[in-house]
Formats: C-alpha cells, sequence, structure tokens
C-alpha cells in the first residue's frame, strides 16, 4: 500500500524541476532536482544521480523535514576531505578508500524499470574518501543493486554521488534550498485561491 501511494505521489506532483546539479567527475552531465507539490509546509524532493546500468532515471527521496539534517551530514564530511586530500597529495597517495564516519539517515530511492516507477525504502548513504589511480581525490556515495519494494523481480544496478571537491558539495546543498520551494508553493497556493 505504501508502495502504491508513493507511487501516486511520485506520478502526480514530481513534475516540477526546482534546480539542477553536475558532478563534474562524470562530465558535463546535470541532474535534475523534481519537487512535490508543497503541503501544509511539507514537499519532497526527487534527487536524480548518476545510474550504474541501463536505468537512465533514478535517484532518491528526501522529505522535506530531512533535508537540513542531510545537508548537515554532508557539510560534516568537508573537513574529513579536505585533510585526507592533503594528506594524499603530499604523499603522493593513489589507490586508496577509506569510508567516512559521518552516519546518514535512511532515505528512500526511485528507479525506472521499463516504464513503470519502482522504489526501494530504507537505503543508507554510506561515503567513502576515494583516491584514484592518477591520485584524484573524490567523495564517493555508491549506492549498490536496488530491488523494487513490490516485485523483487524489477531491479537496478543502482546510483552514485562523485564529488570531486567541497565546492561541488556546497553547490549541491544549495540546489536543496528549501526557502524557494516554500515560496513557490505560496506563490501556486495564491493561485489556487484566484479560482474557487
Amino acid at each position: 500500500m505504501l508502495a502504491i501511494a508513493t507511487l501516486i505521489s511520485f506520478a502526480t506532483y514530481a513534475e516540477d524541476k526546482i534546480s539542477d546539479y553536475s558532478m563534474s567527475y562524470f562530465g558535463e552531465k546535470t541532474y535534475d532536482i523534481e519537487v512535490s507539490a508543497v503541503k501544509n509546509g511539507n514537499f519532497t524532493f526527487y534527487i536524480y544521480s548518476e545510474p550504474k546500468g541501463n536505468t537512465e532515471k533514478i535517484g532518491f527521496i528526501l522529505k522535506s523535514k530531512k533535508v537540513e539534517e542531510f545537508c548537515n551530514q554532508l557539510n560534516a564530511i568537508k573537513p574529513k576531505f579536505e585533510e585526507w586530500s592533503k594528506t594524499a597529495k603530499d604523499n603522493s597517495v593513489t589507490n586508496y578508500d577509506k569510508q567516512f564516519d559521518t552516519n546518514f539517515s535512511s532515505v528512500d530511492a526511485f528507479f525506472l524499470y521499463g516504464s513503470k516507477w519502482c522504489f526501494t525504502y530504507g537505503i543508507r548513504f554510506k561515503p567513502y574518501f576515494k583516491v584514484t589511480k592518477a591520485g584524484e581525490c573524490l567523495v564517493v556515495f555508491n549506492i549498490h543493486e536496488l530491488t523494487a519494494s513490490s516485485n523483487r523481480f524489477m531491479s537496478s544496478k543502482g546510483f552514485m554521488m562523485v564529488f570531486k571537491s567541497s565546492e561541488e558539495i556546497d553547490e549541491f546543498i544549495k540546489a536543496l534550498d528549501t526557502v524557494r520551494v516554500l515560496n513557490k508553493g505560496e506563490k501556486d497556493q495564491k493561485k489556487d485561491e484566484l479560482f474557487k
């Protein structure tokens, strides 16, 4: 029942692109951030990410009540990322991975399987620091295989978010602008009131 409600919510309300973000690791691509209608001050972000398989539409769901916590968790990673990046460069480290200590709250994920939207509930981000063979330092969020909660035979290889700098993390956080969403919701409500 929860899957049906989320599916209806996604199909009906997640049509408004509110912003986008980029991850230069994947080139010049941008990734959309859509938002549901604002209801009683609450809304939901649908954040598209880089697919690991054939699925072109995949990402995660962030409810308005979790946005501040999520952004704080992202900000908590930055000092350690900068410290470890400097250490890696100063010591010519390559081919290295280490998980950050930051614990992220669970979120839900979505992916398009054929023509059907599928949802996976309760995924946890476990970001890690990565130094590539070329010595490039990254923050990596690697979500492995996702299985639809409504049908275990529908799955996706997962998705990734990769940030090359603290500035890229800041740009992503800026794209999750709750004030902009609430202002838009207020304007939409005023329009609706005109046509009662």
